[in-house]
């Protein structure tokens, strides 16, 4: 599988996990997608694979795709500050 397939499996993982919650949301799936979409363009424009997720997803989702990618778990200090998404790419 390349990193595409990786991260739609390992979000379509997550989003099947929330459905078993109380507060899942039907309509996050997609937007998962949308992210996964955004993350491969910032990883072409050549922000590493690791920035582009960090910057891409947040909290548990971020682990469950870094990990999906063999990576470790998020630091503190990885993680982006701002409320909307800015690709690692143009940072």
């Amino acid at each position: 599988m390349n990193i595409r397939e990786r991260l739609i499996s390992a979000v379509t993982a997550y989003d099947a996990r929330q459905a078993k919650g109380k507060y899942w949301n039907p309509h996050a799936l997609p937007i998962y997608f949308e992210r996964v979409d955004d993350v491969m363009a910032d990883i072409a424009k050549g922000a590493t694979l690791r920035a582009a997720l960090c910057a891409g997803f947040s909290d548990r989702l971020l682990d469950h795709c870094l990990k999906a990618m063999g990576e470790k778990p998020f630091t503190r200090d990885e993680l982006g500050h701002s409320i909307c998404y800015t690709p690692a790419s143009s940072k």
